[in-house]
């Protein structure tokens, strides 16, 4: 089974969680938002390395989580309340939810992640985007955009390129459809972050970086 990367450990700590959310008192409920969908990254992990879904969360997190990212060795998965996160398998599908605040499942406060609609998104807006015009800290020219259905072990969606962010060789990058027709896009390394949100129409996404509008139409992926 493939164990969480060390770049992927770097979601842990506060320094690049504060690249996600400006600082480190983010709340307990984006706190749980993380962790549930870590333990969805755990899940696609080993769909990929086994074919199959898991049956239990043990099988995922097996050694009181030492694979699953965000969580000490010693630790099991348990959401920011301290209650242990649920993973269910559904069929072909599966949920992954948190108690909440409340501590009690089937209430309002639950916090669920169901990845079927998402992934589905994914791979409609999974491809190539030509930009319109170059963004500074992505290099230029400016490559174009590519974008991939694969899911990290973070939970979200993998961004083949750009592959550089400030010059940085070393950082992170990743996507998530948050609607049928927005996505937003992560770069961060341990220095810099830049987070984009983009508005999808017909074949092209556009966003405003410095208050100017940048957008980026369809196009032929390269061969790799």
């Amino acid at each position: 089974m493939t164990r969480v990367s060390a770049l992927a450990w770097r979601h842990v700590g506060c320094l690049a969680l504060s690249l996600y959310f400006s600082s480190c008192a983010y709340s307990k409920t984006q706190s749980t938002k993380n962790r549930v969908r870590w333990v969805h990254g755990a899940v696609a992990s080993f769909v990929r390395d086994s074919a199959r879904l898991p049956d239990a969360i043990d099988e995922i997190c097996p050694d009181g989580g030492a694979i699953c990212s965000g969580w000490q060795s010693s630790i099991p998965p348990v959401d920011a309340w301290g209650t242990g996160i649920e993973y269910r398998k559904i069929a072909q599908s599966y949920i992954v939810r948190s108690a909440g605040a409340d501590k009690r499942f089937d209430t309002v406060d639950d916090i669920q992640l169901d990845p079927l609609p998402e992934i589905a998104w994914a791979r409609i807006l999974a491809g190539c985007y030509e930009f319109s015009r170059s963004i500074k800290r992505l290099g230029v020219p400016t490559p174009d955009l590519w974008l991939s259905d694969d899911i990290t072990e973070t939970g979200n969606f993998r961004v083949v390129a750009p592959r550089a962010l400030d010059g940085s060789p070393e950082f992170y990058a990743e996507w998530l459809p948050t609607k049928p027709d927005q996505l937003t896009i992560k770069w961060f390394s341990l220095s810099a972050n830049l987070r984009l949100k983009f508005v999808v129409s017909g074949d092209s996404v556009r966003t405003r970086f410095h208050d100017e509008a940048v957008s980026a139409r369809r196009t032929t992926c390269p061969i790799r």
